[in-house]
């Protein structure tokens, strides 16, 4: 369920109008509808809807902006995005030449303040591990943001499958 779906759905719009608050979350506090936040439920409700969050004032002119971009202004845009992007390469390349050995090689007092959070409470705790156990085993793993938000996206959707009652394997296994 998206936002565009309920300017499409004056029935959506409406049945969603009549929800209680709580009815858009589920007993964990999680929201029932994905892409329908917290400032969505409460605009729904008469009671807050004029308090809470913002609202446009006054008509939106679509003719007043621009119809059509030019080619030139497109080329031009583009030069300006790499020529930004080429010059910000170059001062991270003059930073990190400035920096010093012990500098870049701190991620090993990185990945001991990572051991020092996840077993705070356990003084030594390193002398606790049964032997051959490498620390660097225990620790997160370095996923770069990208690849994580990828994850987590497949993740959820994967999950989805579980509360949708149309989902024919999940129906098949009596999930």
């Amino acid at each position: 369920l998206r936002t565009v779906d309920l300017h499409r759905s004056k029935e959506l719009r409406t049945e969603l109008q009549q929800l209680k608050f709580s009815n858009f979350f589920d007993e964990r506090g999680s929201p029932r509808f994905r892409h329908l936040g917290l400032s969505f439920a409460a605009k729904q409700q008469p009671d807050i809807k004029e308090s809470f969050g913002s609202q446009a004032e006054g008509e939106i002119s679509i003719s007043s902006r621009r119809e059509f971009v030019s080619a030139k202004a497109v080329h031009r845009a583009s030069e300006a995005k790499e020529k930004d992007a080429t010059r910000t390469r170059e001062r991270t390349r003059k930073l990190l030449e400035q920096l010093s050995g012990m500098d870049r090689h701190l991620v090993q007092d990185v990945r001991e303040r990572q051991l020092e959070l996840i077993f705070g409470d356990m003084p030594h705790f390193s002398k606790y591990f049964p032997p051959g156990v490498q620390l660097a085993d225990l620790l997160p793993a370095d996923i770069h943001h990208d690849d994580a938000y990828k994850d987590r996206r497949a993740a959820e959707r994967w999950n989805a499958y579980f509360t949708d009652r149309h989902w024919i394997e999940g129906n098949k296994m009596g999930w």
